[in-house]
């Protein structure tokens, strides 16, 4: 497991009907950062996606059929590997107190809508 350079957290989203925050993660030796969907499961956050970004503003400015913006790649299959690959990644830049800010801010906004 190659060690992160940097992670920003970039919106919150959908994946597969879950609540995901999505994440753009650079590790160190490799040029083209991670998008990663996290998901928090109720006990713990986990990564439901990751997916290698190879876009390039020249080549997909348009609906490119021969320049594949984005790999799918696999998270660390072993459950205790998985884990720690995810906290690794919440400990770069601060991004869990970032995705807890997140939460916290949607809370607010669902108390704040039904009165």
């Amino acid at each position: 497991m190659k060690p992160f350079r940097s992670a920003r957290f970039i919106r919150m989203g959908e994946w597969q009907e879950q609540s995901v925050a999505e994440v753009e993660a650079y590790v160190e030796g490799e040029q083209n950062p991670l998008s990663v969907s996290i998901a928090w499961d109720g006990t713990q956050y986990r990564a439901v996606r990751v997916l290698r970004n190879h876009a390039n503003r020249e080549l997909d400015w348009y609906d490119n059929d021969l320049h594949q913006a984005f790999e799918q790649v696999q998270a660390p299959s072993d459950r205790q590997e998985g884990k720690e690959w995810v906290l690794a990644l919440l400990a770069t830049d601060g991004l869990q107190a970032r995705l807890e800010q997140e939460a916290d801010l949607k809370r607010q906004a669902a108390t704040n809508i039904r009165g």
